[in-house]
């Protein structure tokens, strides 16, 4: 599965820094399109528990490195949306 693809995503909505503030309390969601992951986080109440997204939701192509430092290709090398949601500190 191949993707033609330009990542818009409003700056206003995204922290970086947040997924370090978070202290290693993040979730990702891996979907086939940003309207997914958006939809999930929603449908978990996410945001209730204190999640907000950390960065711009884009394709990846996943790989994993092996103890034997072989990569293998996760969901057959196909790309997926990546959105991480960390959670806010409190305070």
């Amino acid at each position: 599965m191949h993707h033609s693809f330009t990542p818009q995503a409003d700056q206003s909505f995204t922290n970086p820094a947040l997924a370090e503030q978070a202290g290693g309390d993040c979730i990702t969601i891996i979907a086939r399109s940003p309207g997914q992951a958006i939809a999930e986080f929603h449908r978990r109440g996410l945001n209730k528990d204190g999640y907000a997204i950390c960065g711009r939701i884009v394709p990846h192509k996943f790989e994993l490195l092996g103890d034997d430092g072989e990569i293998e290709q996760l969901f057959g090398g196909d790309h997926f949306y990546s959105a991480t949601f960390a959670r806010r500190p409190r305070g």
